[in-house]
């Protein structure tokens, strides 16, 4: 088991891992690469690292779940917050299809992992979010069959 607790080290093993593998799912509640719902986009300028890792698992054969932010609201039927909520889900969408991922954007999904097809059952599961954050979290890669079976037959279950 390794531990990994930046998103420096998480994209590296990603890039890494990616390279070697015939197919990639991930499940995950957040992404933010600096494309905007409108199409605008910042990534590039900036050169976030979520953006350049985004374009190694375009690369592969992958597929995402992720999980749709919930609606939070200042009161009942506030139109302002009901936008800013489609922005954000549109947000994410814009992302994953700028990078032409395959992708289902699914309500009441907090899970967080990535199996990679390598033939040694990698899989990296844990409480960070697909985006560059200075949070203080943790994943770990485990290759275990069990669990990679386990995992594959929920993000198979959800794509449906």
């Amino acid at each position: 088991m390794e531990v990994i607790n930046s998103c420096h080290d998480l994209f590296s093993l990603v890039d890494v891992l990616a390279k070697s593998s015939k197919a990639i799912k991930v499940a995950s509640f957040g992404l933010w690469a600096g494309v905007f719902a409108n199409g605008y986009s910042v990534a590039q300028k900036f050169n976030t690292r979520t953006y350049k890792t985004l374009g190694v698992l375009s690369k592969r054969n992958t597929r995402m779940i992720i999980g749709k932010p919930e609606l939070i609201c200042c009161e009942d039927g506030c139109k302002a917050c009901e936008h800013k909520h489609m922005e954000r889900v549109g947000r994410i969408k814009t992302t994953l299809d700028e990078f032409k991922i395959k992708h289902r954007i699914v309500s009441k999904n907090h899970a967080k992992f990535y199996l990679f097809d390598t033939g040694r059952y990698d899989v990296i599961v844990g409480g960070m979010n697909f985006t560059t954050s200075s949070w203080h979290d943790y994943m770990f890669r485990i290759q275990d069959k069990a669990l990679y079976s386990r995992l594959s037959n929920d993000f198979n279950r959800w794509w449906k």
